[in-house]
C-alpha cells in the first residue's frame, strides 16, 4: 500500500486563516448584539442564523478536507478527516494530473477554509467531486459514474501507480 498525504499551499494556508479569522468575527459580532439584549425577534433569528451557519460551516470543511490518498492493488482510498471513499482500480476509467480548476462553477461546498470541499461543475467534465489542499497537485480520477479531484504530495507517483496494469 502506497500513501499521499495532502498537504496545504501557502496560499491556500493563508486562505484559511483568513476565512477562520473572517468567520469568526462575523460570529463573534452576532453573539454580542445578541449579548445587548435590545433586539427585535427578527433580528435575533437572523443572527442565531449566522451563528449556526459560521459553526455549521466550520463543521463541514474541517471534517470533509482531505488528509490523504491510498493506492492498493485492488483499490483507491481517498481518506477525509471524518471518512473515507473507497474507488476499485477495476472502475477507473483514466486518471490524470489536472492543471487548473478555472473553468469550474461550485455547485456546493466550501471554497478556501480548510482547502476546497465540495461538488463543483464544468462543461467538459460534468459534475464531479472535489477535495484539494493544494491547486498545483491536482489528480482527476474518472469512473463510469463519479469524478473526483483530489490533490495529494507526489501526484506524479501516484499518477504512475494508477498507469500501471489494474
Amino acid at each position: 500500500m502506497r500513501k499521499f498525504q495532502s498537504s496545504y499551499s501557502i496560499g491556500l494556508l493563508c486562505t484559511t486563516c483568513v476565512m477562520a479569522i473572517v468567520l469568526s468575527a462575523a460570529a463573534a459580532m452576532a453573539a454580542f448584539r445578541l449579548m445587548n439584549g435590545q433586539n427585535g425577534t427578527g433580528l435575533t433569528i437572523a443572527l442565531y442564523a449566522c451563528i449556526l451557519f459560521v459553526f455549521a460551516t466550520f463543521i463541514y470543511s474541517y471534517f470533509n478536507q482531505i488528509r490523504q490518498v491510498e493506492v492498493t492493488a485492488g483499490k483507491v482510498v481517498i481518506r477525509k478527516a471524518h471518512g473515507a471513499i473507497t474507488i476499485p482500480r477495476k472502475e477507473i476509467l483514466y486518471a490524470r494530473h489536472r492543471k487548473t480548476l478555472a473553468r469550474a462553477v461550485k455547485s456546493w461546498g466550501v471554497y478556501g477554509l480548510f482547502g476546497l470541499n465540495g461538488e463543483f461543475w464544468e462543461d467538459r467534465t460534468g459534475l464531479f467531486t472535489v477535495m484539494a489542499k493544494d491547486t498545483k497537485s491536482l489528480v482527476e480520477i474518472k469512473t463510469a459514474n463519479k469524478c473526483y479531484v483530489v490533490s495529494c504530495d507526489r501526484y506524479e507517483e501516484l499518477l504512475e501507480l494508477l498507469g500501471q496494469p489494474k
